[in-house]
């Protein structure tokens, strides 16, 4: 018969996994008693045919490389994040932003917040419109815990699989064409609504309407630009759709999005501020609240404003070990303040929650038993240049067992 030869190709299509071509269709005719026959035949040989290919490739197609190990810590992030769980291709290290990245956030990072880069876990996640490539980057911390930074134009980190899924997470940088958001969300979200307030810091410009930004998600990101005010609090307002368009969240307050509240007025110069104002580091009286806590107490250090609109450094210094650090400088190069509405006269205040463990999410920290002494500076007064200056003041608080 010159059907078999064709019937034992396509097994062997069929045994290897690939469809065989389909020849033009023939008509053939046979005498009625004959064509039963000819099907039983046929489907014999075609069983016979499929043990024999079965058992003769069966050792010669290759088995699928093991899944690499997700450290049991990393197992919720993976189960948040469906990108994670995508096999791993070499687009996913490719780039310098990343390896600048892992370099500064990974076993040599100075603040030891990060811990080691999972590798096996990081994903090129997306391209944004912009044409930035935004990846994510798993990491462990030396306490067993994991978190997730991300990586785009600049980068963010550490968002634990609770954070991501309560919150989401998100990474903001400022260009010439505005400001660059790329956020970070859970599975099951589609699409994202950022809503942007009338004013972003009180005193600072106030638009005519609250904005709302709305883009798809695409491996769990969702990235968007806008030339108006973002920062946290872009973050802090969305609303987040399922793919049926659905809500599926509703993070933050937006009854406050259309609020405007202007700036406070700088109270009248005195003699301790005009010395202030040519000497930055002149004496100035520092508190802090609670004077004595424990492990868990969050203290909040305050002062009286002497210059408007500059920003704020502190050092702390005190005693450590395992599961909690006692020397954690807050701003080494960087600071908090120089708003608007930091102005002559008001009093600044600042929490200090306990530092958490090295790659562990804030709700680990704990302070060590002991006293700590943190000292106060200022840098980035308006006209010295991001010049910093000598502490002017300084102030103590006890942590007891």
């Amino acid at each position: 018969m010159t059907i078999l030869p064709e019937l034992e190709q396509q097994l062997r299509d069929l045994a290897s996994g690939e469809a065989p071509p389909q020849p033009p269709r023939r008509r053939w005719y046979a005498p009625p008693g004959a064509v039963v026959t000819t099907l039983a035949a046929t489907a014999a040989v075609a069983i016979a045919l499929v043990a024999i290919i079965a058992l003769g490739h069966r050792s010669a197609v290759p088995s699928r490389p093991p899944t690499p190990a997700v450290p049991p810590a990393a197992r919720a992030l993976v189960s948040e994040l469906a990108v994670l769980r995508r096999p791993q291709t070499p687009a996913d290290l490719n780039s310098p932003n990343l390896d600048l990245f892992l370099q500064l956030r990974g076993p040599a990072d100075p603040r030891g917040q990060r811990g080691q880069p999972i590798r096996s876990l990081i994903r090129l996640a997306t391209v944004t419109p912009w044409g930035e490539k935004v990846y994510l980057v798993p990491f462990l911390g030396r306490g067993g815990t994991a978190a997730l930074g991300l990586v785009a134009d600049g980068g963010s980190c550490c968002a634990t699989a609770a954070g991501i899924a309560s919150n989401g997470t998100g990474s903001l940088s400022g260009g010439p064409s505005g400001n660059d958001a790329v956020v970070v969300v859970p599975d099951g979200v589609a699409k994202v609504s950022i809503l942007l307030p009338r004013q972003g810091i009180p005193g600072e410009r106030a638009y005519r309407h609250s904005l709302a930004i709305t883009v798809p998600v695409h491996n769990n990101v969702a990235a968007f630009r806008s030339t108006r005010y973002a920062d946290d609090i872009g973050f802090n307002h969305m609303v987040w759709y399922g793919p049926a368009g659905n809500v599926v969240r509703r993070i933050g307050d937006n009854s406050s999005l259309n609020r405007v509240v202007p700036p406070p007025r700088a109270s009248p110069p005195t003699a301790l501020s005009r010395r202030a104002q040519a000497d930055p580091a002149t004496p100035n009286p520092v508190s802090v609240t609670p004077r004595i806590g424990g492990p868990h107490t969050v203290f909040t250090i305050s002062f009286r404003l002497l210059i408007s609109g500059a920003v704020y450094q502190y050092l702390f210094s005190g005693p450590g070990g395992p599961g909690c650090h006692g020397k954690t400088p807050t701003g080494a190069g960087g600071g908090v303040g120089g708003g608007p509405d930091d102005v002559r006269g008001q009093i600044w205040s600042q929490p200090f929650p306990p530092p958490p463990p090295r790659g562990g999410p804030p709700s680990a920290g704990t302070w060590c038993p002991g006293t700590f002494h943190v000292s106060v500076s200022a840098f980035g007064v308006p006209g010295s240049s991001g010049r910093f200056y000598p502490p002017f003041g300084a102030v103590t608080f006890t942590v007891k067992p």
